[in-house]
Order: structure tokens, then sequence, then C-alpha cells
């Protein structure tokens, strides 16, 4: 019994002289070597979360100078097409004040342009050309427009009144003349008028509203 009393440490070669402090080192070192390995870990993450970083910096400013440079040739180009339109203005605007007939002589340059690839200049004088000959079709005097006859209204024929001198003249000149070719009287014509109604067409022996037979002077007619 005496023997079981004396310790674990009087049997086990391995506990012989472990005090307090060795279990301290021993801690210690093992929590230093989990330290060292959480440090040297955060570093490797740090480092290559920076070289991520400068590689997104890197592909971003790449990325930007393309951008812009493209931004940069897109309004070189739309300049130049202004520059252009505004060279070509320019010039239709010095074709115009140098011809007579101004903006006429544009329009025939412009639709020469469109049709044909000859050269400017032969294509600036047949616009010319052009342009004066509408000039001259549209100042030429208008041809004059044919004489159209009036036709005048006819008058309303009007027969003399029977007691008028003019109606016995008429009379004279229309009755019957006796003794002409071939004989005897001749029938009632339509310029002949009778001697009682003054109406035409008939004498006064076929009248009808003639009731004596006879006129006032006895002629039958």
């Amino acid at each position: 019994m005496a023997n079981d009393a004396g310790g674990v440490g009087d049997h086990n070669p391995q506990f012989v002289n472990f005090t307090d402090e060795n279990i301290s080192d021993i801690v210690r070192e093992a929590v230093g070597g989990v330290k060292s390995y959480i440090d040297e870990a955060l570093a490797q993450q740090k480092e290559n979360t920076i070289k991520s970083i400068e590689t997104f910096k890197i592909a971003y400013v790449l990325r930007s100078r393309a951008y812009r440079k493209e931004r940069i040739a897109s309004a070189t180009l739309e300049l130049s097409k202004v520059e252009e339109e505004i060279a070509k203005r320019n010039k239709l605007i010095r074709i115009a004040d140098k011809s007579e007939d101004g903006w006429k002589v544009v329009d025939e340059y412009l639709s020469e342009e469109l049709a044909s690839d000859s050269d400017d200049e032969k294509k600036i004088r047949a616009a010319q050309s052009r342009a004066a000959s509408k000039r001259r079709r549209t100042k030429a005097p208008k041809g004059k427009t044919p004489y159209q006859r009036v036709r005048r209204p006819m008058a309303p024929e009007s027969h003399p009144n029977p007691e008028s001198g003019s109606f016995r003249r008429y009379l004279t000149q229309s009755r019957p003349q006796l003794g002409q070719a071939g004989g005897g009287f001749r029938q009632p014509r339509g310029t002949d008028l009778c001697f009682a109604c003054g109406k035409p067409g008939h004498w006064r022996r076929n009248c009808q509203s003639n009731v004596g037979g006879k006129s006032k002077d006895g002629s039958s007619f």
C-alpha cells in the first residue's frame, strides 16, 4: 500500500520532473504554432487580394483607355463628316452667288451629281446651262389666245303696224304681182302679211279673223 501512495510519477518515468512550468511552455509553443499558421495564411490571402486588385485596376485602366480612344475616334469621324458637309454647303453657296440663276443652278448641279460621275467642272457648266434654259422658257411670252367670234343675239323679228304707212309699203313689196311668168296668182308665202290681223303666212281672204272679207281700202288681200 505504501507503494501505491507514492503517486504516478514514481512508476512512469515520462512524468518525472513534469511541473507546471513545463506545461506552460508546451501550451505556449502550441499556441504560437497556431498563431504563426494563421498569420501566414492571412498574409498569403492579403497578397492574393492585392494582386487581384492590381489586376482589376490594370484591366480597368486598359478598358478605359480603349473606350476613350473609341469615343475619340467616333467623335473625330463625326467632326470630319460635319466639316465635309460645311465645305459642300459653302461650295453650293459660291455656285449660287456666281450664277445668274442662283439656286436653280444648285438644284440642277445636285441632280447631275446624283445621276453622273463626270468631272465637277462639267457638272457645274451643265447645271448652269439647264438653269438658263429653264429661265428663258419661263420668261418667254405666252402665245395669244385665238380670236373668238362673239355671236350677237338676234333681234326679235318685228312686224309693222297694219295702220302705219310702213305696213302698206311692206304689203306693196310682198303682195303678189300679176302677169308674172306662169300667170295666175301665187300662194301666200311666209313673208306675206295679212291685211286684217297683220300676221305673216296668209292673206286677208284666208284670215280666220276676217269677218267682212275685205279690208278698209276694199282690197281682198
